[in-house]
């Protein structure tokens, strides 16, 4: 059973009578601003974890780890080494002293709790990476008026950081909210992503944009770059008025193939990815929002969106897997509003045609899209009230997908029950798995459900995108007070730690569905080459008798092409897909066979 909140109006109807501080239609998306710096302070933290699989690495009262997606900041290492990031801040409320936090796992043990940031200067924002043979790679901001700061050592956990900046391109105020990958068999090829500073964040217009999202990318470990502050030519003017921090988030590259999704409540949801290494890029269609070009201070009627917080993952078969949180949102005279307490973590699959704009919870339910909401207890508990994050009710996701093809996503959701004592409901982590790479899925399984857990607050989930044999490796921030002080003001400065965690996969991916090799007889089997040109080839497997058809659509879902194939034996059979007379970009061809169906994606290049 599920407690859908579908804004306030279906949350009245669910849940009556609602708390008065729920009763507010809209809150204003904040934004964090940033002061100089001063000398640091000493962090006050409990350590309260289990050391066999948890541990505390870190602790800060600055409590707002992002605006929406979250950078990469846990790296877990073939020789099973691990190096973490995130924000810590101790003065509060200006948080002078606020940086980057770090800590390095050597193979048995953290260091201890870090006392300082790395920098010198006040920053905020952190993305981590390895770099080089053995090195590893840290990119922050400091505001909107300023360069990037990066951060490198030739020496994961040892050694001194050289410290450099990121200049924001001619003609912008600067450069802040990055996100950070680093790629290729050396980890020297590195892909960033930053937003021109914005008029809100005191910032200006940049090619007409209020936040312009704009490319770097480096060969030699980010010494220099040979695309800096690059516009992508589908993220224009022309299409947005602006993009904001942290409403884009990159995924595992592939070789070649380099990709990040994108969305936010007023902006439409899509991937951007590129075949050729950062060259030339192509757009994927999710979601389509009808406000991008809608200026602040607009009235403007409810509509459906992202909350802009968002993970995106290419499977081994090559299609691309996103999940982002479910909200609504609506211009006012006095800006820009969102609806903090709408519910539904929202999955979508390169195999399946763009999402209604609507995002009505019953339809992406009987699609199997709906991934993630929040969930009934036995005592018919319900929401009591909830600090805003920003984001909705379930939401922060993550997205690993391990050696074997099993798809684990990661989210925080609000959790009924047990309450704080200021009357907030706790938010906890929570993990499902697929073996079949989103056609079906296991129970969702709460993390925090065991009583050492159910009087604290855990948000802000970074999965390694690396596992460990039989294990999931991520970090997150946790405390006993519910909401974060910087995003709500109605919230007290309060301590958190920063802590790690592993996860057996065993205890996540589901049991009793089969891989897709044993599914009815039949397997299909990813087109070779893909991206192509002219001619591509799959196989289909049968291991018994039955008439097969295929068929092809675009990105819409709109069918070009079909064959019926008539009755297969058992056995190998090859089949051609030809580009002629069709135009560049991403398609998708199912293949039925009886009752089993399979969609693979392809990409036809010009």
């Amino acid at each position: 059973m599920l407690i859908m909140l579908a804004g306030l109006p279906a949350f009245t109807q669910v849940l009556s009578p609602v708390p008065s501080r729920l009763q507010k239609v809209a809150a204003s998306v904040p934004n964090p601003g940033d002061e100089p710096v001063m000398p640091l302070a000493r962090p006050d933290f409990t350590v309260h974890s289990d050391a066999t699989l948890e541990a505390t690495i870190g602790a800060t009262k600055y409590d707002r780890q992002t605006n929406r997606s979250i950078q990469e900041r846990l790296y877990y290492y073939p020789d099973g080494k691990m190096g973490a990031a995130w924000i810590m801040g101790q003065q509060e409320p200006a948080y002078n002293d606020r940086g980057t936090g770090y800590n390095y796992f050597d193979g048995a043990s953290w260091d201890a709790v870090p006392l300082q940031r790395l920098e010198t200067v006040r920053t905020g924002w952190p993305c981590y990476a390895p770099r080089g043979a053995s090195g590893e790679m840290i990119v922050a901001h400091r505001n909107a008026t300023s360069s990037l700061v990066k951060m490198t050592r030739s020496q994961k956990g040892t050694g001194a950081w050289t410290f450099s900046e990121i200049a924001g391109p001619a003609g912008s105020s600067g450069i802040e909210w990055p996100q950070m990958i680093t790629a290729g068999t050396d980890n020297l090829t590195v892909h960033l992503l930053a937003v021109t500073g914005t008029t809100e964040t005191g910032g200006q217009l940049y090619q007409g944009m209020d936040g312009a999202l704009v490319y770097y990318r480096s060969f030699d470990g980010g010494e220099t770059w040979d695309k800096a502050g690059e516009m992508f030519p589908q993220i224009t003017a022309s299409e947005y008025y602006g993009i904001n921090g942290d409403e884009y988030s990159w995924g595992t590259p592939h070789g070649d193939t380099v990709y990040f999704v994108i969305g936010g409540n007023w902006t439409d949801t899509f991937i951007m990815v590129s075949y050729d290494n950062g060259d030339n890029w192509n757009k994927i269609p999710i979601l389509s929002n009808s406000m991008t070009l809608v200026p602040p201070n607009t009235v403007t009627e409810k509509f459906a969106c992202s909350d802009g917080s968002l993970a995106v993952e290419m499977d081994k078969n090559g299609v691309f897997h996103v999940a982002f949180g479910r909200m609504f949102a609506k211009g006012e005279e006095d800006g820009q509003k969102y609806y903090p307490y709408v519910d539904g973590l929202v999955y979508w699959n390169s195999n399946m045609p763009m999402l209604n704009d609507s995002l009505d919870p019953d339809t992406l339910e009987s699609h199997g899209q709906l991934l993630g909401y929040v969930y009934s207890n036995e005592a018919g508990d319900t929401v009591v009230a909830t600090p805003s994050y920003g984001i909705g009710l379930t939401s922060y996701p993550q997205i690993t997908i391990d050696e074997n093809n099993h798809l684990y996503v990661m989210w925080c959701g609000l959790t009924v029950g047990y309450v704080s004592g200021d009357e907030y409901n706790y938010r906890h982590l929570y993990l499902r798995g697929s073996k079949d790479q989103g056609q079906s899925w296991g129970e969702p399984v709460d993390l925090n459900g065991s009583i050492i857990y159910i009087y604290r607050e855990f948000v802000y989930p970074c999965m390694a995108k690396n596992t460990s044999g039989d294990a999931l490796h991520f970090i997150y921030q946790t405390s006993d007070q519910p909401g974060s002080a910087v995003a709500d003001e109605e919230i007290p400065a309060h301590d958190n730690t920063i802590e790690y965690r592993n996860v057996l996969k065993s205890e996540i991916i589901p049991v009793g569905i089969p891989s897709p090799a044993g599914r009815g007889g039949m397997t299909v089997s990813q087109n070779y080459p893909n991206p192509f040109t002219e001619v591509s080839r799959f196989e289909v497997n049968m291991t018994t008798s039955s008439p097969v058809s295929i068929r092809i659509a675009n990105m819409m879902g709109q069918v070009v092409r079909i064959l019926e194939a008539g009755v297969l034996s058992p056995g190998t059979h090859t089949f051609t897909l030809e580009a002629a007379g069709l135009a560049p970009g991403v398609y998708s061809y199912t293949v039925t066979g009886g009752e089993v169906v399979y969609t693979r994606r392809m990409v036809i290049r010009e």
